[in-house]
């Protein structure tokens, strides 16, 4: 789905839906409700994961990427220690599952200022969009880096052949017409 639609709007979509169904297991009424929402939440949070892990590889620098996926792979470690305080002090499971969907807010937040990854808008031909995030990634990272520019000066040649297959192709038509 993320090959088709992009990582960010499915990790940010499946986020969503992740909180909704949270907030619809805490007031299910009975345990086939129950086993349904259980099952989405655990389909969203597969379906979240593998975008947002793409997203994060395809965006982070070579460099980071190990740190990253320990970073990625720790946060569940973290988690599962921060569930177990919470359960300590909410008594409830269906109080302890409403606190669980507030948590995956700061995700939404945080995906409304995350770029799409470029390297997805290269695949999909999207040449344009994919210069203008590279441009703002150096930007933000570093200006002078000689490998970025490499890259945006790779884009800007691709953009150039492709306006002159556009030209191409609209000059064909119109010699068939």
């Amino acid at each position: 789905v993320a090959d088709k639609y992009g990582r960010k709007p499915v990790t940010m979509w499946g986020s969503v839906g992740l909180i909704i169904s949270n907030i619809l297991t805490s007031m299910v009424k009975n345990a086939d409700q129950f086993y349904f929402f259980r099952f989405m939440n655990g389909f969203l949070v597969n379906f979240i994961m593998v975008a947002a892990y793409t997203l994060c590889m395809e965006t982070i620098g070579s460099r980071y990427r190990a740190w990253m996926t320990s970073w990625f792979c720790g946060a569940f470690g973290c988690g599962i220690m921060l569930l177990s305080g919470f359960a300590s002090y909410i008594k409830t499971w269906r109080e302890l599952q409403f606190w669980i969907c507030l948590l995956g807010l700061p995700t939404v937040i945080g995906w409304s200022i995350q770029t799409e990854s470029y390297k997805w808008l290269i695949s999909k031909n999207r040449l344009d969009e994919a210069k203008a995030v590279a441009t703002h990634i150096m930007k933000k990272n570093n200006p002078k880096s000689k490998i970025t520019k490499e890259k945006i000066e790779l884009l800007n040649q691709a953009i150039e052949q492709k306006n002159l297959e556009k030209g191409d192709d609209q000059n064909q038509k119109s010699a068939n017409i």
